[in-house]
C-alpha cells in the first residue's frame, strides 16, 4: 500500500505486532541487540514479536518504527549469547534479580533468609518478549523459632522480567 507523506519510512508497530513486515527487518547480530535493546530503562528500543527463529525489536515512537530501526536477531543466539552480554551490565542485572528474591524470601514466615551467592541458570526470551531467567541461589536460612537452626540451602528460582525496565512480573521457587 502507498505510504503518504513522513510515513513512508515507517511501520506501524500494531502492524508489526499482528505479524505483519517481518520480513522488513535488517539481520543483526545478538551484541547489538544486547547493546541497544536492553538496559536502556525507559528506552523506545522495543521487542515487537518473537518467534521459533527470531526476535524482532526496534526503536518506536509512538505508533511508528523507522525503516532503518527496525531489525531481527536470531532467538537462539540471544539466549546462547548472554554471556556477550557486558559484565558490569550483567553485575547490575544480577543485584536486581538478586533483590526481587530476597523480597520473595522475605515473604516466607518462620525464616531469615540471606543470599550469599547467585549466578545466572538459563536466560530465555519467553513468547511474550520477556526475559525468562533462571536464577541459581545458595542461601543461609535461620529460623525464627526460640532456638533458632541454621543451614545452608541451594535454590533455583525462575524470574519472569520485562527486558527494558525490568520489572518484576513473575517470580517462582523451582525447587
Amino acid at each position: 500500500m502507498f505510504r503518504l507523506f513522513g510515513n513512508w519510512n515507517t511501520y506501524s508497530t500494531k502492524e508489526i505486532k499482528e505479524g505483519k513486515h517481518l520480513d522488513k527487518a535488517k539481520k543483526i547480530d545478538c551484541a547489538a541487540f544486547f547493546d541497544k535493546s536492553t538496559f536502556k530503562r525507559l528506552s523506545e528500543w522495543t521487542i515487537f514479536w518473537v518467534d521459533e527463529t527470531y526476535v524482532y525489536w526496534g526503536k518506536a515512537t509512538q505508533e511508528q518504527v523507522d525503516k532503518h530501526c527496525f531489525f531481527k536477531t536470531s532467538r537462539k543466539a540471544i539466549e546462547q549469547n548472554f554471556a556477550a552480554l557486558d559484565v558490569n551490565k550483567k553485575k547490575l542485572f544480577l543485584e536486581i534479580l538478586k533483590e526481587y528474591v530476597s523480597e520473595f524470601l522475605d515473604g516466607i514466615d518462620g525464616c531469615i533468609s540471606t543470599i550469599e551467592s547467585a549466578a545466572y541458570g538459563t536466560v530465555i526470551i519467553a513468547d511474550d518478549t520477556n526475559f525468562k531467567i533462571e536464577l541459581k541461589v545458595n542461601l543461609r536460612v535461620r529460623t525464627t523459632s526460640l532456638e533458632p537452626i541454621e543451614r545452608a540451602e541451594k535454590a533455583l528460582f525462575e524470574l519472569l522480567v520485562h527486558p527494558h525496565t525490568f520489572d518484576l512480573i513473575k517470580i517462582e521457587r523451582l525447587d
